[in-house]
């Protein structure tokens, strides 16, 4: 399954949406405590008005928003600092990247030497069967008992 992640687009698109459902909620929410009437709200919002008000209403959606601009914000950073780290790398001709040395692996035990290893067992004995000839069936010629039986 591949890794999903988040696009630049949508974190430019996620935060202002989010501050914006925020706000219109509240709005929404306060015109209905001055006016009474009846509005549909979706779940997430009827669980913060019924725990909050209108206020964790809005602090929630627009923490959501601010979220989203941070994380914008860390985006945009990280690739300036990657973009600096390689200009940086090509600046310097000559000069490699250094590589980490690869790891030296341990020889392989000596079968001599360890003391808790089975010793190797014999080459399998390999039998072949001889081939044979298929045994004819002997038929008794103008027999009628011979014949093959319909069973009715």
């Amino acid at each position: 399954m591949a890794r999903r992640t988040i696009k630049l687009w949508q974190l430019i698109l996620a935060g202002p949406f989010l501050l914006w459902v925020g706000w219109h909620e509240y709005s929404r929410l306060d015109e209905l405590e001055k006016s009474g009437g009846t509005i549909y709200v979706d779940r997430l919002t009827h669980l913060l008005y019924e725990t909050g008000g209108k206020h964790a209403v809005l602090v929630i959606w627009c923490g959501f928003g601010v979220f989203y601009i941070w994380a914008l914000k860390k985006y945009v950073d990280m690739q300036r600092e990657y973009r600096e780290r390689m200009a940086a790398l090509e600046d310097k001709p000559g000069v490699p990247i250094a590589k980490e040395p690869p790891r030296r692996r341990e020889p392989a035990p000596r079968i001599d030497d360890d003391p808790f290893r089975a010793p190797p067992r014999p080459a399998p004995v390999i039998v072949v069967r001889p081939p044979t000839a298929p045994a004819e069936v002997p038929m008794a010629a103008g027999n009628a008992d011979d014949s093959p039986k319909i069973l009715r």
